[in-house]
């Protein structure tokens, strides 16, 4: 039977009298689907470690679920093969999706035949999810430990209401990040996960997407998995660095390392950044990119501040002194504290742009609080802009935006202002102390002051010592803390890696692989 296997690669939606042995790396749950019907998902690869996406239907669904079990060997053959013409859904390495039902050729391989995990799922580095922000094309994989749990929350979206439940997600990189979990996920995934949220359970994130909503944050899609406990060796080590530094996972928890206003934001490489005419002249809503240009305020007529909710810090229309009802976290009764809001232009070699700031780049841009711009408010001082553009207009900005079309403005959008460094190649770097950056080994350091001495998983760099890859330094804690001692070897990153004193990487970008996890 071996010889008569062909590779996925092979496969197209004409091929005829096929026979491929692959291994089960995903299964869905059962999800519900339009007409009281069902769907289950899986996902094969083979020895090459090409993958192809399954499918299995109503009356087909319990057969197949009772048939297939993850991590399996199967020869399976003559299954009807269909194209996947949105590369947005396609999970496998191929554009190939197989129908599985009960006429399908399925055998399972004895034992001596099966096809192991081995480098199923390349891990990517929490410090190179940045070139990934909101961009839906990309696969990739993320092994992470989640140390805390939210309600599940309501959110208005353009398809009307959508359930939501948000967690804290670190790995021994020092990035903790907000991991977003949407339905259907929510109602399996999540609640096994909230019951065993004290455990900081490990988990494989699987073709998710990442965000700006929290300056960088995790999300997962239509086609994402979650596998709690993955079977990497990994997981293992990860377990071992939660164990031994539950001081850094309670200071994350505690000061809100994971909110917006602590994130650590990469300079974009220079390929990322526009030209400010290219934006403004481009026929199609460009909704993320980054700009280099030198701020200044132009408009004296306004507040600079706008009153917001004190507890979840949305916007409000209540003035300041009157207490209102918060409609997105419902708090009751409370009065606005003021939020800082800054209208500015950014212009460079080519042209301007109007656009706003808020919260702390509002603040960093004015040299004051908010509380500071609303006690002048209140005593009726102007904001000295001048004095405020003399200090400005020498900086130059790398600038991250995003851009909003309302409904009642139909061609000119609104841009915001979501991040901003000081250009380093510019002179003076005036801004740079208030925004709060630190690299990964600065972050490593933190982590280092925050863990006793006694703790033997921490021990000072060796100058004498190769410099660090992600691979040895997952080595190190393999050594340190658990039985396991052998690692996939990866590339270095182009990405500072801190000394393996503090943090491991996970690293390697994901190239190919697959779908939603049954958690067992």
């Amino acid at each position: 039977m071996e010889d008569r296997c062909t590779t996925v690669s092979t496969l197209t939606d004409k091929s005829s009298e096929w026979m491929i042995k692959v291994i089960l790396i995903e299964k869905t749950n059962i999800f519900p689907g339009k007409d009281h019907n069902t769907f289950q998902h899986f996902m094969f690869a083979d020895e090459q470690n090409e993958s192809i996406q399954g499918i299995a239907f109503t009356r087909d669904v319990n057969y197949a679920d009772t048939k297939l079990h993850l991590y399996h060997t199967y020869y399976i053959g003559n299954a009807a093969i269909s194209a996947i013409t949105d590369e947005r859904n396609q999970a496998g390495s191929v554009p190939w999706q197989l129908t599985i039902t009960k006429t399908t050729f399925i055998k399972q391989a004895q034992k001596q035949n099966e096809l192991t995990l081995h480098n199923r799922f390349p891990l990517t580095s929490f410090w190179n999810l940045d070139k990934y922000k909101n961009n839906d094309s990309i696969r990739f994989n993320l092994l992470c430990a989640l140390i805390q749990g939210f309600p599940e929350s309501i959110i208005s979206t353009a398809r009307g209401p959508r359930t939501i439940r948000r967690f804290i997600a670190v790995n021994p990189e020092c990035r903790p990040m907000v991991f977003t979990m949407w339905e259907p996920y929510i109602y399996i995934e999540g609640v096994q996960l909230m019951n065993i949220i004290h455990t900081c359970p490990i988990v494989l994130l699987v073709r998710p997407k990442i965000t700006t909503y929290y300056g960088i944050d995790i999300a997962t899609r239509p086609n994402s998995t979650i596998i709690l406990d993955p079977p990497l060796q990994e997981t293992a080590s990860l377990q071992t660095w939660c164990d031994e530094n539950r001081a850094y996972i309670q200071k994350v928890i505690s000061q809100k390392l994971y909110e917006k206003i602590n994130q650590k934001i990469l300079a974009p490489a220079h390929t990322q950044i526009r030209p400010i005419s290219q934006i403004i002249a481009s026929s199609e809503l460009i909704k993320n990119f980054w700009i280099k240009g030198t701020p200044s305020i132009v408009n004296i007529d306004q507040k600079f501040f706008i009153p917001s909710c004190p507890a979840c810090g949305k916007s409000t229309g209540a003035m300041m002194d009157i207490e209102f009802d918060c409609n997105f976290c419902e708090t009751k009764d409370t009065k606005p504290k003021p939020k800082a809001k800054l209208q500015l232009n950014i212009h460079d070699d080519t042209s301007y742009l109007s656009v706003a700031a808020e919260e702390k780049y509002a603040e960093t841009l004015l040299d004051m609080t908010a509380a500071e711009i609303y006690d002048r408010y209140t005593k009726q001082l102007p904001i000295p802009i001048d004095i405020i553009n003399q200090r400005i207009e020498k900086q130059t900005l790398l600038c991250e935006m995003r851009s909003y079309l309302p409904s009642h403005r139909q061609f000119t959008p609104l841009y915001f202002l979501t991040a901003f460094l000081p250009d380093q190649s510019s002179t003076p770097p005036l801004l740079e102390h208030t925004t709060d950056q630190k690299t990964p080994e600065s972050q490593a350091e933190e982590l280092i002051q925050t863990i006793t001495p006694s703790e033997d998983l921490i021990t000072p760099a060796d100058e004498s010592a190769p410099p660090a890859t992600p691979s040895s330094i997952y080595k190190n804690i393999a050594s340190a803390g658990s039985s396991i001692s052998h690692t996939t070897d990866i590339p270095q990153s182009p990405i500072p890696i801190a000394a393996p004193s503090a943090k491991r990487s996970l690293d390697k970008e994901f190239d190919k692989e697959s779908k939603h996890q049954k958690l067992t």
